[in-house]
């Protein structure tokens, strides 16, 4: 939807989106920040140390095949650049409960939801 302009040096027709009402959450979590460079090349390494207390009932290195992959491919592979202009690189680590995890998942089954909090043990990465 196109919006009339009538203000600014000329009147002119500017694009309008209109609101998002996407529902949105605000999910705390943390990682770990480390700084070196690879060559010449200045890298920012996030690592993110992520529970499953409900691992237990599910096959959490066949969960790992498929989140690992999902953070190569979103961030990883593709050359991200924080402001400082350093290489974004991703680091997930499975963690238990008691090692301090930054958030815990757990793997549930598909008579849940999925998000942030909760993830399907065959569930592919999407961007």
């Amino acid at each position: 939807m196109d919006v009339p302009r009538t203000h600014g040096p000329a009147a002119s027709t500017v694009p309008h989106r209109g609101w998002n009402h996407a529902t949105r959450f605000v999910v705390p979590s943390a990682f770990d920040v480390r700084s070196f460079r690879v060559g010449d090349t200045p890298v920012t390494d996030l690592t993110v140390r992520i529970a499953s207390p409900t691992a237990a009932t599910h096959d959490t290195d066949a969960v790992g095949q498929l989140v690992k992959p999902g953070v190569e491919e979103f961030f990883n592979r593709p050359v991200h650049h924080l402001p400082d202009s350093s290489r974004l690189h991703v680091t997930e680590e499975r963690v238990t409960a008691d090692q301090d995890p930054h958030p815990t998942v757990d793997i549930v089954g598909h008579d849940r939801f999925m998000d942030q909090r909760n993830r399907w043990p065959d569930a592919q990465p999407i961007a």
